[in-house]
């Protein structure tokens, strides 16, 4: 992971996901760019260029003053192991966001979540959703209490499919950088009728290397519902992290589109890791 991305607002939730993108750029050695996309408000809309000029240059003064307040409070010891850039875009913040990591191609996108005690109703209609529905890098959203401890239990939602391999050899990466555990978790409903046995045996056969079974754990737990499966799952078990593939019809399709008990199925504070399928 070379460019880790942390799209912030300055608020209380965007200061704790660059908290945790300090973290995770610190033992990749990575390049951390922090982006500010702002808009103005001009008053009086036939003033001169030059007055209009005057009250984006007082906003870009301010933003910047943030930016070096940012970079005073970073620790000593993570300083020398990142490369440290901070960068601000006049604009729309889904599309400035979206037109920036065409250039930088992030390995990772990070963005910070209000605190709420449902997820679902926490990122729909936000930048969080648009970037769900539209980004194609890695996107780590950080709810806003959470607090970083390390990673050292990864949930991955998992259909034991074949199309999940690449996802599981990203977080490969952070499952050795962080001596961590990868629990390949699939929710078994009375709905389910997938053939999980050669499923489970094609997944140990793709990653039968022995140094990777012993980051990778291939799990099943029953409940009446997916969401409310890995809900429960995750209130039961010390994970720090939960990923996610998603696709138009997958998991977030059906949170955002669902009906409102499943809406209300996923309720987490720890931090969520979505990968987008390719199409």
């Amino acid at each position: 992971m070379n460019t880790i991305l942390v799209p912030v607002d300055f608020s209380k939730a965007s200061q704790n996901a660059f908290q945790y993108a300090l973290r995770i750029a610190n033992l990749f050695h990575a390049r951390l760019m922090v982006f500010h996309a702002y808009n103005v408000s001009i008053p009086e809309p036939y003033l001169i260029p030059a007055s209009q000029n005057m009250i984006i240059e007082e906003e870009e003064k301010r933003i910047q003053e943030l930016f070096d307040e940012m970079e005073r409070a970073v620790p000593a010891e993570i300083v020398k192991n990142i490369e440290l850039d901070f960068k601000l875009s006049l604009g729309p913040v889904t599309d400035e966001i979206l037109y920036l990591c065409e250039s930088l191609e992030p390995g990772l996108v990070v963005v910070g979540m209000k605190s709420s005690h449902d997820l679902a109703q926490a990122i729909l209609g936000s930048t969080c959703t648009h970037l769900i529905q539209r980004l194609e890098f890695p996107l780590l959203i950080v709810p806003e209490n959470a607090k970083y401890r390390g990673i050292r239990n990864i949930v991955f939602a998992s259909n034991f499919e074949e199309n999940e391999a690449s996802t599981i050899d990203e977080l490969m990466e952070f499952a050795f950088l962080y001596d961590a555990l990868i629990h390949c978790l699939h929710i078994h409903t009375e709905y389910s009728v997938e053939d999980l046995e050669s499923k489970e045996a094609a997944m140990k056969s793709r990653f039968k290397d022995d140094i990777i079974m012993h980051r990778l754990e291939l799990e099943e737990y029953e409940d009446v519902d997916t969401l409310s499966g890995v809900n429960h799952y995750l209130e039961s078990n010390k994970a720090d992290m939960l990923a996610m593939l998603t696709h138009k019809r997958g998991f977030w399709g059906r949170l955002i589109h669902g009906s409102q008990s499943r809406k209300m199925a996923l309720k987490t504070h720890i931090p969520l890791l979505i990968f987008r399928m390719s199409p």
